[in-house]
């Protein structure tokens, strides 16, 4: 498997709004999990922006890995109404996870007691 050197996320995210956008009985969005770098795509952010206001489908971008382009995929999910996430490492981990639920707030809304 060759995996190649381009990367070519603003096409792929503006074909999954194209798909996406025609599905008028479901509740519409796209989700990417992406490192944010494209060097090979003739679509710009702003072309996906544009398509995706459009349609009414927001983006949700999830940065991976150790090199993430946070400034393009912060950009791509508020400028269509989306979110934007971030999984690198230390977050997935399970202490971490442990850690965030132990201060979660009660169904009162308190915080919890440790």
């Amino acid at each position: 498997f060759d995996k190649g050197s381009s990367t070519r996320m603003y096409d792929a995210v503006f074909q999954a709004v194209d798909d996406t956008g025609p599905q008028s009985n479901f509740r519409k969005a796209v989700v990417v999990a992406t490192d944010g770098a494209d060097n090979a795509s003739t679509r710009t952010l702003a072309d996906v922006t544009g398509n995706a206001l459009s349609r009414n489908v927001p983006v949700f971008a999830i940065g991976i890995g150790a090199s993430i382009n946070r400034t393009a995929l912060e950009q791509l999910a508020a400028g269509t109404g989306g979110l934007y996430y971030e999984a690198n490492t230390s977050q997935k981990s399970p202490s971490r996870a442990a850690s965030s639920a132990s201060r979660a707030r009660r169904p009162g809304g308190g915080p919890r007691s440790p």
